[in-house]
């Protein structure tokens, strides 16, 4: 019996196309039994080591070179992890099997990106944005109402 292959798998991001307040999320298989992974396409028969699985608004999982995935922009590495490949095929079936459209919220580049590297989806930009408008909206109460309370009391 053989031992279960294991897959060194990394989530990354780059800043989305035409909106630089948003990042664009896939995910990059680093290393396969700790050798660096290489894909074959077998339209093209080019090889690409290090690739990029991308999640775009057709719904669609793309193999890209992490060149193809840039597009120009810096490509950050936000999480690494090891998985034995059995919880890889695991993962990645959960995402083949969510019929689901895209939607910003709850099926994104980035939820598919978690679901594979740390087994669950998140959307943090979306929890980050909400927490960054709440503090908005706390300050802008709080000006209002110490502006409201320091006001002289009109004489009567």
């Amino acid at each position: 019996m053989t031992a279960a292959q294991t897959v060194t798998l990394c989530r990354v991001s780059r800043q989305k196309l035409g909106n630089p307040l948003v990042r664009h999320h896939g995910f990059q298989i680093l290393a396969v039994d700790g050798a660096p992974a290489v894909w074959t396409d077998p339209s093209k028969g080019t090889r690409i080591p290090t690739p990029i699985i991308d999640y775009n608004a057709n719904s669609s999982l793309l193999v890209k070179s992490p060149e193809e995935f840039a597009v120009g922009h810096e490509v950050i590495a936000e999480h690494h992890t090891t998985l034995e490949s059995g919880e890889l095929t695991r993962r990645l079936q959960t995402i083949a099997e969510d019929q689901r459209p895209y939607d910003l919220i709850e099926n994104n580049c980035e939820t598919k990106a978690d679901t594979v590297v740390e087994g669950q989806p998140r959307n943090r930009q979306i929890i980050e944005w909400g927490v960054l408008l709440g503090v908005v909206a706390l300050v802008i109460g709080l000006i209002y109402w110490s502006r409201r309370s320091t006001s002289p009391v009109p004489a009567t």
